[in-house]
């Protein structure tokens, strides 16, 4: 019994194996491909329909395409995020920043401002004060940190200053603080 199976050789075992495994693939491909946003294998989404990402001179000059590649590169994970998917994230990050752009005319004392940036670089200030410089006949304003980096310190800043360090004005809300 032993010399009939060996007489049949590796193709016994790799035929069954490989038509399962194209049968598997096939399937997931075409399941995959009945929803638009999903990319299994991603290579053959980018092949497909590559994205059309619109970077204005201003932007490209502020980060370089390398810049990004490189960063994708030195994160310890896997992240299924092409090259072209991430320059489209930063076009809406940067469609966003400047749709925010802080109005200084805006500023009001006892209000409270955020620079918008996450982890330990996330900050709160409070407009305490404002008082005319002499120097430059400038009108600074005096603030508080009242959370986040720099908590319980406080400094003053001319209001273009401010400006552009507050993102948007900011109100607490059942212990947190929730954009206006």
């Amino acid at each position: 019994g032993g010399t009939a199976v060996s007489g049949l050789g590796f193709g016994y075992i790799v035929t069954p194996v490989a038509i399962n495994v194209a049968a598997i693939f096939t399937i997931a491909i075409a399941f995959n491909f009945l929803f638009h946003w999903r990319r299994y294998p991603a290579y053959l989404a980018r092949r497909m329909a590559p994205a059309q990402v619109k970077t204005t001179a201003e932007q490209t000059d502020t980060v370089a395409r390398e810049d990004f590649v490189y960063a994708l590169s030195e994160i310890d994970s896997i992240i299924d995020v092409t090259e072209s998917d991430l320059l489209a994230i930063y076009d809406l990050v940067m469609q966003s920043r400047e749709s925010s752009h802080f109005d200084r005319s805006q500023l009001a004392l006892g209000h409270y401002y955020s620079n918008g940036k996450y982890g330990d670089q996330w900050s709160v200030r409070q407009i305490v004060d404002w008082a005319e410089d002499a120097q430059s006949s400038e009108r600074k304003l005096i603030y508080k940190v009242v959370a986040g980096e720099g908590l319980r310190s406080s400094g003053t800043n001319s209001t273009a200053e401010f400006s552009r360090w507050a993102k948007y004005e900011v109100v607490r809300d059942e212990g947190n603080w929730r954009r206006v």
